[in-house]
């Protein structure tokens, strides 16, 4: 691009004016000229000489003078030009300047650049930011044409489809190839990464580093002008967190509006007269796999002195198939002679611990899960000691006492009492030493901000039609939320949102029928899942391939025209890659055949293979 002056930004805006010109009809012999240029320019894709300087004109470059919503240009035309008119008026003002500017039945258009090139699985939302707001910067693998006809910004990710699949499989999925093309190739982080993290990924946005910074000098000045550190209930979780975490919750209200507990499960009582009220009690348990899931193996509390209250070994109701030992520390001989059982277990745990306890632990609610109890005053060390990346990622008990405590724990199997006594001392921490010590941003240079947040703070309307997990972790207050439950509901709520014309201009949804075959068939492969493996053959998968396909067909073919739509499948199988890594750490520790170099070799293969996603990029055109 030649420098069209001082401070000239790619946006150039001595371009902008000579398009603003051609838009207003200026009527001068020279400015006639330049209008000509420009028109040639806009037809010839965008590269044009003025007056023998060679001057890039795109339409990224008008975007600042004829999208309302990027606010005002930084130079100040004739107030009567139609495209100054279309900053000051509505909606529709800029469609008739559009239209005069394009021409009626223009539409936008993208062309993907370095096809062969992969791009990194957090590259995509870039281009949203790029293309709704003023302060994104341009990609270097999509340009888009016509920017400013863009209406809505469409994904949809589908996680489940890597690259030799697609290739394998592409004659099964005619819309994405017929309607989409070539798509890129996607590259994930790890082999292993879930749904939920790819979904993390593309729905946050990395804060520059100066921002974080300001941020962190902020925090230290807080430090020296805050009270004192609040007490333990400052750190008690909402039952928002609480169901954000997964924590078991009640199911409802029975007929004379008491609140009804999971099957299975009983709930703490309030503490007697003259009970100690709000004390802490730490817990931990460990857990095997069995024919009906996790299931209670031993039960550790520990009273808020480090004194140790209950540590039992307890016989799981159903047929052991793992003793996880190497995580547990549990083995078959330790529960040969074992009669305690999980009713026997509840009754030891709801002797020390009432419904005022304060129950201390890490990642609190597999343990309640494996007691099969409701509990609501908890301190959870994973809440209280967040990951540097945020939810979903969750910072090891290992590392953090190793980290804070100086303690070294889990060198082998876990021992439950070991590991209470590390989340009860971290507790203890954290309430000494306040809010803002081991807040999880202290250090770090880089921090995740929501993307539909940073959308809103550019004016940008945004709805995220999703899994209420989802929407509890990456949604913002000013966003519309349409809570679903199967791809057949996100399907139609997506259609529904995208021919709103007056709606959201950001849309997100998420595509899960592929990723629960995957999760369910890893399951039956392991005997932990009973159900007919004729479910899950080839043939069932190609079904799935194939509703999908049907589904992100019908959503683009019902939007309406200059939508930018993206579809991101992610990665492949990762549940079969999960189940491939557990071997491979089970037979590295003597649990199994020996772990050869074939192994290691077939293992790197399905590795390189899942971490392929894919990304489909197109503009919906004039129907």
């Amino acid at each position: 691009m030649a420098d069209c002056g001082e401070g000239a930004s790619p946006r150039s805006e001595c371009v902008e004016m000579a398009a603003g010109e051609n838009a207003a009809g200026v009527g001068s012999a020279e400015k006639s000229g330049q209008g000509a240029e420009v028109r040639n320019a806009e037809n010839d894709g965008g590269q044009s000489r003025m007056q023998g300087e060679e001057v890039e004109v795109t339409n990224n470059t008008k975007k600042r003078r004829w999208r309302g919503a990027a606010g005002p240009s930084q130079e100040t035309p004739d107030a009567s030009s139609p495209v100054e008119a279309s900053n000051r008026g509505p909606m529709g003002d800029q469609k008739e300047v559009n239209a005069l500017v394009y021409g009626a039945q223009a539409t936008a258009s993208v062309e993907l650049q370095n096809i062969s090139v992969p791009i990194r699985f957090g590259d995509v939302n870039k281009l949203a930011l790029w293309t709704l707001t003023t302060t994104g910067a341009p990609t270097c693998w999509a340009q888009v044409k016509k920017m400013p006809l863009i209406q809505k910004f469409l994904v949809v990710y589908v996680s489940g489809i890597d690259r030799a699949l697609w290739e394998s499989k592409k004659e099964h999925m005619p819309n994405l190839a017929s309607m989409f093309g070539t798509p890129l190739t996607t590259v994930a982080s790890s082999a292993v990464q879930t749904p939920l993290k790819g979904a993390s990924v593309l729905l946050s946005v990395v804060v520059p580093k100066k921002e974080i910074r300001l941020h962190q000098f902020q925090a230290q000045k807080r430090r020296k002008l805050v009270a004192p550190p609040p007490g333990p209930k400052h750190y008690l979780l909402s039952e928002s967190i609480m169901r954000k975490y997964d924590f078991p919750l009640h199911t409802g209200l029975d007929e004379q509006g008491e609140k009804i507990c999971p099957a299975g499960y009983v709930e703490t009582k309030p503490a007697g007269e003259g009970a100690v009220v709000e004390k802490m009690v730490a817990v931990d348990c460990e857990m095997c796999d069995s024919a009906n899931g996790k299931e209670l193996t031993r039960m550790s509390l520990v009273d808020e002195n480090g004194k140790v209250l209950v540590d039992e070994l307890v016989k799981p109701e159903n047929t052991i198939t793992d003793y996880l030992t190497p995580y547990s520390g549990i083995t078959a001989e330790m529960l040969k002679n074992v009669k305690t059982t999980l009713r026997d277990a509840q009754e030891m745990f709801l002797k020390h611990v009432s419904r005022e306890t304060l129950l201390v632990g890490h990642s609190v609610e597999n343990d309640l899960k494996a007691m099969q109890i409701l509990h609501f005053k908890i301190l959870d060390t994973v809440v209280m000691y967040p990951h540097p990346k945020g939810f979903p990622s969750r910072s090891s008990l290992k590392m953090l006492s190793d980290k804070y405590l100086h303690r070294k724990i889990q060198n082998g199997a876990h021992d439950s009492v070991v590991d209470a006594l590390a989340a009860l001392d971290l507790v203890k921490m954290k309430i000494k030493l306040g809010p803002d010590f081991a807040n999880g941003d202290s250090k770090k240079l880089t921090h995740n901000k929501k993307l539909v947040e940073v959308l809103h703070e550019q004016q940008v309307r945004c709805c995220l039609i999703d899994r209420k997990h989802v929407l509890a972790t990456h949604s913002f207050p000013a966003a519309d939320e349409v809570s679903i439950d199967t791809d057949e509901s996100a399907e139609k709520a997506v259609i529904k949102m995208v021919q709103m014309s007056s709606k959201a201009k950001f849309v997100w949804t998420q595509m899960q029928d592929l990723g629960r075959f995957y999760f369910q068939r890893a399951k039956v492969q392991n005997g932990l899942l009973d159900l007919d493996a004729a479910e899950f053959s080839e043939e069932r998968l190609i079904d799935k391939l194939k509703m999908v396909d049907q589904r992100i067909g019908n959503i683009f073919q019902s939007s309406p025209p200059n939508t930018l739509a993206v579809v991101v499948t992610g990665q492949g199988d990762t549940m079969g890659a999960m189940a491939k890594q557990e071997d491979k750490f089970k037979r590295l520790q003597g649990l199994g055949p020996t772990w050869g170099p074939q192994d290691e070799q077939d293992w790197n293969i399905l590795s390189q293979k899942v971490i392929q996603g894919l990304c489909f990029v197109k503009v919906k055109g004039s129907t």
